[in-house]
């Protein structure tokens, strides 16, 4: 699983690197990061909810403008890569747990943030696109390893400091999406806040 996480970020980076410099930004931070699962249709009872978290991790950010208005409103395609690391309990077993995302939004933007080349104090951000999620566990039995992919919705402010751009970025997935999880059918959400600076 994480060769195919590999494979998507080597990809999204041939891409960055065929397409014009001037309309890629990059960022880069610290990101903090909750998963639920929830059992779906269970046999007897109410289905159990489980809130895997934090992660505390970091991320890495593009943004491409496909297009523009004086460099004040935009629409772009944001790739991201985001690790995070974290010991808890699952299911009544504690374990050292890893996630690794790979995020590809379409966003608009107003403001700050908007191009590279905009020079305005503050900005906004709103989009929707997908979300790669993998989870590994080596601790836990069977050995959890699991590869999710979900819709994904993104609201952001944008500070402009004196010489960098500051994103405030909260992420989520708006629906459960049923997934599979080692044979136990779930319901799969996910939400995190994101904090990164230009680079």
């Amino acid at each position: 699983m994480l060769k195919k996480l590999f494979l998507v970020s080597g990809l999204l980076l041939l891409i960055a690197n065929g397409l014009q410099a001037q309309r890629w930004s990059f960022a880069g931070g610290f990101v903090y990061e909750f998963i639920g699962l929830k059992e779906r249709d269970p046999l007897v009872g109410t289905p159990t909810p489980y809130t895997l978290g934090p992660f505390y991790g970091l991320s890495l950010n593009g943004s491409y403008v496909l297009a523009h208005k004086n460099d004040v409103v935009s629409a772009c395609l944001d790739p991201g890569v985001r690790l995070g690391f974290n010991y808890f309990s699952y299911g009544g077993q504690a374990s050292a747990w890893f996630l690794g995302q790979v995020p590809l939004t379409l966003m608009g933007r107003v403001g700050a943030g908007a191009t590279p080349f905009n020079e305005q104090k503050v900005g906004f951000g709103l989009g929707f696109g997908a979300n790669m999620t993998y989870l590994y566990s080596t601790q836990l039995y069977p050995p959890l390893h699991k590869l999710f992919v979900n819709p994904n919705a993104v609201a952001e402010l944008n500070i402009n400091g004196r010489s960098t751009i500051y994103h405030i970025r909260f992420h989520m997935t708006p629906v459960g999406a049923p997934a599979d999880l080692n044979g136990l059918p779930v319901t799969f959400s996910n939400f995190g806040l994101e904090i990164v600076t230009d680079f």
